[in-house]
Parts: C-alpha cells; structure tokens; sequence
C-alpha cells in the first residue's frame, strides 16, 4: 500500500550554519526496500534586524563649510545574508540643511550653516533591510556646529559726534563709541583702537574695551578747531576682523 513519508524538523534551523542537507531516507514494506535521497535547501530568513553601534552619535562641523561636505557615515549592520541583510538609510524627518544616502549613509549638508541662526541640529536617522517583512533600527545623529569668525564687527552707528571745551584737562570724555559682533566667544569679543586709523596727532586716546574717546592732553582751538578722528571696533577671532569708524 502507498503512503507518504512527512520528513519533519526535530531541531531549528540555522542557514548561516548549514545552508544543506543530504538525508537518505527508505522506505519498506517488511521485505522489500528502496532507498532515496533527498536535498533539503535551507533559505535565508529575515530572522534580524539592522543593528547601529550606538543609539546616538555627535559630531562637529564649521559653519564655513561648503555645501555638499560628508559630516558623518553612519553604518548599521545586519547578520541576514542577500536581501535581508541590504540595508537602506532615511532620515524620519525632513531637515533640509542635511541628506543622507540611502545606500552608504554618508550624512551631507544641503545648505549652507550659520552658528549664528541655529547651533545644532538632531537627526533620527533608520536603517532599514530590504528583507519580508522588513525590519529596522533608529539611532539619533546631533550635529553640533562650530562659530567660525565669519562676522566682523558692526558699529552701532554710521558716525559719531562729540565735542569738548579747548580747557578741558587730560582724560576727558569726548564721545563712546560702540559695536557689536554677531560671533561668539572671542570671535565675538570686541575692542577698539585708533591703530591703524587717525588719534588726531595723538591728542586722543580710545579705551579698548568701553569705546570711550578721552583727551591725552589740553586742546588749543585756535591750533585744530575740529577733528575727524578715525577708530577700529576689532574682534578677536583668528585672522581677526575690523570694520572703522
């Protein structure tokens, strides 16, 4: 009498330890017998998902850097073989300063960056396998960006007056001049000199760090009626950068 012969798993298969097995199976009827072998293939599963090394990284970058620079190559991995393990990179959100490839995970600027508007951004970033059903993993990318010294001192005003009577001892206050630098730290640190501009002969000095013009000795109108003094608000960032007044 005909029968079948159901061949069953009587442990779990592992394809990345055996992709093959060779049984030999018989069949008999008490006398007679025939023998058979049968190949059992073992197929690749999508048993695991994409793994990153860390659920968060930081890096840095310089706001003067030109679009299209690779801030970071983000990798996950997955022990699946072929399609299973092919891993897929998106970003979940929309952030258009930054991209990333879908096939190597190299994180690229889009735009330009500016410190000044925005000091770090937080990307979550997927890796995700091509196998059925897909599975995946998200780790979070910040990127902290570094002040350049990218703006020069601003003064507050175009031009400035004083005036002062011709009797006036030394070190008198004529006129406070002022200007702000939108960088940070000392690339936003601010002082003032008459280096490089006009002191009146030196008959006036300015103070470095509160912008006050004072008198370095007693004045004669009779001599110089008026001065156009010309002073630098200077930053100092590396190079450093001055704008006059």
């Amino acid at each position: 009498q005909s029968g079948g012969g159901l061949v069953t798993l009587a442990l779990p298969l592992d394809y990345k330890l055996e992709r093959q097995y060779a049984l030999s199976i018989t069949a008999s009827d008490g006398t007679r017998s025939d023998t058979a072998q049968v190949f059992v293939n073992v197929t690749d599963a999508n048993t695991h998902r994409p793994v990153f090394q860390s659920s968060h990284y930081t890096v840095n970058i310089n706001e003067d850097r030109p679009v299209g620079t690779t801030v970071v190559v983000i990798s996950a991995t997955d022990e699946d073989t072929g399609e299973n393990s092919r891993i897929t990179y998106f970003m979940e959100d929309s952030i258009p300063q930054f991209s990333i490839d879908p096939d190597s995970g190299a994180v690229t600027t889009q735009t330009e960056l500016d410190y000044e508007d925005q000091v770090s951004y937080t990307l979550a970033i997927t890796a995700r396998d091509n196998g059925i059903p897909q599975k995946s993993d998200t780790t979070y990318l910040e990127i902290l960006v570094n002040d350049v010294n990218d703006n020069a001192p601003q003064f507050l005003r175009d031009r400035y007056q004083g005036s002062v009577l011709e009797d006036v001892p030394a070190f008198t206050s004529v006129v406070q001049v002022s200007a702000s630098d939108r960088d940070s730290g000392l690339n936003g640190r601010v002082f003032y000199t008459f280096l490089g501009g006009d002191d009146g002969d030196g008959d006036f000095i300015i103070e470095s760090t509160s912008g006050i013009v004072r008198t370095l000795r007693r004045l004669d109108r009779e001599n110089v009626p008026v001065y156009e003094l010309r002073a630098f608000a200077v930053d100092k960032g590396v190079p450093a950068l001055k704008t006059p007044a």
